[in-house]
């Protein structure tokens, strides 16, 4: 609900939401960008992209997403990386 309720799937790809946006990268490939990215685990690459997205930009897309560590609870920070690494391990 809480990505859903970001707009997240407005810019960002990802098949568990149901979503089809093409402005951000597609979050069905998290793993791949933070393998590319080598800054830690999944899940401390995926909180950073939330928190602080300008921190890593993936090649080919625009510094464009929002910096939500200054909205979301940390609470709904972990909550975002949870669902959004469930699957992706």
């Amino acid at each position: 609900a809480l990505f859903k309720a970001q707009g997240c799937g407005g810019c960002h790809t990802f098949t568990p939401a149901g979503t089809n946006g093409n402005v951000g990268p597609d979050l069905d490939k998290l793993a791949q960008y933070a393998k590319n990215a080598n800054q830690g685990s999944l899940e401390a690459f995926t909180h950073e992209s939330i928190q602080n997205p300008s921190a890593y930009v993936e090649k080919g897309y625009q510094p464009t997403m929002p910096d939500f560590g200054q909205t979301l609870s940390a609470k709904q920070i972990a909550d975002l990386v949870a669902y959004l690494t469930q699957t992706k391990g």
